[in-house]
């Protein structure tokens, strides 16, 4: 009896192609949908704050198996125009802000904390930790970050398991792991990446707190980070929940932001520096903690665009150097 893979979004089990009935499937007809901390479906309501637990949300439609691998789309080529028109005369523009130390001091900004991070904590303290592993179904899954493994019994624990310690990350259309980085534009895709590390299944949480980054760890651990600008700011967003407003200590001066955070209710703590691309105001920048993340708004000293957030470290310090040279 041929077995093969089904391809419905949501399904991905081997099945019998000649037991193949109106009803022996169920999936999704839609498309994923990320916003904020929410991973949904477009078909139906069902949705989760942890991306673990979206991947085994039960389809909301019933049908056939689908045996059919799915086309990656192919973008068509843009059509090369010649333009007739003499190309414009170069605008004289301003020289740019001789950039400054980054070893200035650091201004700590005051965080505005908003109702739905105040009530979320309030929740968290009323709530049990849950201990089990679980799925709605009644089915044990490896809670490992692109690991697929269904516990069948003793025997389970001695597979190997290929999975990704790192975070999921989507960014103008890419969407990768943050630890091999194997970038795709296709979701499907992005979910049959096989694993870049091999070790042991988890079948609980708490298990896979000690390997994954997707499951919170009472250490000091990533987050991920996007950001976005306009013509006179930048916009920095740390997505971490449950975070401990006293805790916070977000400082900047005029190239560079530190920020330092314990989320997840005091159990995670997230540090990271960011050597800026351009020059910012540090007196008028905002902080504002909301239930889901932090979000950094920093006022640009000169209305241009910033290819990138941070500068590489050999523009930087050549920067230094030669204020060194100047002063000798």
């Amino acid at each position: 009896m041929p077995s093969v893979r089904c391809y419905n979004k949501g399904c991905g089990k081997v099945f019998d192609t000649e037991d193949n009935g109106d009803k022996s499937c169920r999936y999704h007809p839609g498309e994923p949908y990320f916003h904020d901390a929410k991973k949904q479906w477009t078909c139906c309501k069902k949705y989760s704050t942890d991306f673990s637990d979206f991947l085994i949300l039960e389809g909301c439609t019933v049908g056939p198996h689908n045996p059919d691998k799915p086309r990656a789309v192919e973008e068509p080529k843009p059509k090369v125009e010649i333009d007739p028109t003499p190309p414009p005369k170069p605008i004289v523009t301003k020289p740019p802000i001789e950039r400054p130390s980054s070893d200035a001091p650091l201004q700590k900004l005051s965080p505005q904390v908003l109702s739905s991070l105040k009530k979320s904590l309030e929740s968290l303290r009323k709530e049990g930790s849950s201990t089990s592993g679980d799925s709605e179904n009644g089915v044990k899954n490896c809670h490992n970050s692109g690991c697929k493994a269904v516990y069948h019994g003793i025997d389970s624990d001695t597979e190997t398991c290929f999975y990704h310690p790192g975070v999921p990350v989507f960014h103008e259309g890419c969407k990768y792991w943050s630890c091999c980085q194997r970038k795709t534009t296709e979701f499907e895709a992005f979910l049959d990446q096989p694993g870049c590390t091999s070790g042991r299944h988890s079948w609980t949480k708490e298990e896979a707190a000690t390997i994954n980054a997707m499951v919170v760890t009472p250490t000091t651990s990533q987050c991920r980070f996007d950001w976005f600008q306009m013509s006179g700011n930048i916009t920095l967003s740390v997505y971490a929940k449950n975070i401990i407003p006293e805790s916070v200590d977000v400082r900047c001066n005029e190239v560079f932001l530190n920020v330092s955070l314990v989320y997840d209710g005091g159990k995670a703590l997230f540090e990271r520096g960011f050597n800026l691309y351009g020059v910012i105001n540090p007196s008028v920048s905002k902080l504002t903690l909301t239930a889901t993340k932090a979000e950094v708004v920093m006022q640009k000293a000169e209305a241009c665009s910033w290819p990138t957030l941070e500068v590489t470290s050999s523009k930087a310090k050549g920067s230094e150097e030669s204020e060194d040279i100047d002063e000798q």
